[in-house]
């Protein structure tokens, strides 16, 4: 049995951390560790974004494994401070690159964390106030005001999120023969990152699979008041609610998938396996823990009329899509249920070597959130060595 300890940052995002907060409750609830959340003091000037965790076997005299949880939406930068502590180091969106930035001891700690999602269990709503309500006394200290609001915003934030189930097939549904591809467009951001090139390659997908597949096509860009007033003629025709998109995602045969802002692997992904949908996807270079195959779990394209072809493949070799849909379906009971996940990365943490502190070879500035580093390491080469053709 593992005593897992989350310390908690004064801002931690609970949101994007969603899903491994009820995977830890729900192994919590089998027997399997035991959880309790304290106020980050260790390592403090982590962003918020990333999660630190204590682990320790209770049948282990030795010193507790440090593991640190990178759950930014970009591949372009790392926490030192997050880096330099951590035994092990799972970043969300990894890429393999040049590694010149990283010294070669601190490369070896980095891990895939592969797919993420926001989901919640009902079964977890006691870990979820207990970790909500170390992060309001955090910031009490300082502003009362913002505490009690953020604890409030958290508690509202529960109910609203999909459950855990919501994408996942059900046995009784059947799968309806039409394309989904739903997506956002972005305004102009502070940061000065010029979106428009991607606004309107989504637009553009969207308008042509609508032409081409016209009623077996459901979609098109989320009616917010920039896409009304820039892209009004690719808006969705009917806005649908949280779960009515989860319905709807579930019952469709093919999903298709765009790149992100930060060229990061979106929710989607995983909302799509969940349902077992056939996926047409634009390829990325990230490592996942499991790879997903061309041809098995999806079909890739590089244009949007590629796209279109990918979709009509899919909607007319019916062998094919059942298969494909098998696939997915099973890769993520297997490896992206909450519990399942959080698992392997335990058990990353468990066997990972146990260093002293402060870590060598690697200073820290003293604004460490700030520090941008291009982390595109040919780590866990492990990792890629296996298949997720196993799971059929």
């Amino acid at each position: 049995m593992l005593d897992v300890t989350w310390h908690i940052n004064s801002q931690q995002d609970l949101l994007i951390g969603s899903k491994i907060l009820s995977g830890l409750s729900a192994l919590r609830r089998k027997g399997h560790l035991s959880l309790r959340f304290i106020p980050n003091v260790r390592c403090p000037k982590m962003r918020d974004e990333l999660v630190l965790w204590t682990v320790r076997d209770k049948d282990d005299s030795g010193p507790a494994r440090r593991l640190v949880i990178d759950l930014l939406d970009t591949s372009e930068f790392i926490c030192p401070v997050g880096l330099n502590y951590a035994d092990v180091y799972f970043k969300r969106d990894l890429m393999l690159g040049p590694l010149e930035l990283l010294p070669v001891h601190l490369r070896k700690r980095v891990r895939p964390f592969g797919l993420n999602n926001i989901c919640y269990d009902a079964r977890s709503w006691p870990d979820w106030l207990a970790a909500s309500a170390v992060r309001a006394r955090m910031t009490a200290a300082t502003d009362l005001r913002s505490a009690v609001n953020g604890f409030i915003e958290a508690v509202r934030l529960f109910t609203v999120i999909p459950g855990r189930n919501a994408f996942i097939a059900r046995p009784e549904e059947q799968k309806r023969p039409f394309v989904l591809f739903q997506t956002r467009v972005w305004p102009p951001q502070r940061s000065g990152l010029d979106l428009e090139p991607l606004n309107r390659e989504r637009v553009r997908l969207a308008m042509t699979l609508g032409s081409a597949l016209g009623e077996r096509f459901v979609g098109g860009i989320v009616g917010d008041e920039f896409a009304r007033t820039q892209y009004p003629e690719a808006v969705v025709r009917k806005s649908v609610r949280q779960l009515e998109y989860a319905a709807l995602t579930r019952s469709a045969l093919v999903g298709v998938y765009s790149r992100g802002v930060h060229g990061s692997l979106a929710y989607k992904l995983s909302e799509y396996m969940a349902a077992g949908c056939c996926m047409v996807v634009e390829p990325w270079e990230h490592i996942l823990d499991v790879p997903l195959e061309s041809g098995v779990h999806y079909l890739p394209y590089h244009s949007a009329e590629s796209c279109v072809a990918a979709c009509e493949t899919l909607l007319a070799d019916k062998t094919l899509a059942a298969e494909m849909s098998r696939r997915n379906a099973d890769y993520y009971l297997r490896y992206l249920l909450p519990e399942r996940q959080v698992e392997r990365i335990l058990a990353a943490a468990v066997a990972a070597e146990c260093k002293a502190y402060p870590s060598e070879g690697y200073a820290s500035p003293q604004d460490s959130t700030s520090r941008a580093i291009d982390l595109r390491p040919t780590l866990c080469h492990e990792a890629n060595s296996q298949s997720a053709r196993r799971s059929s």
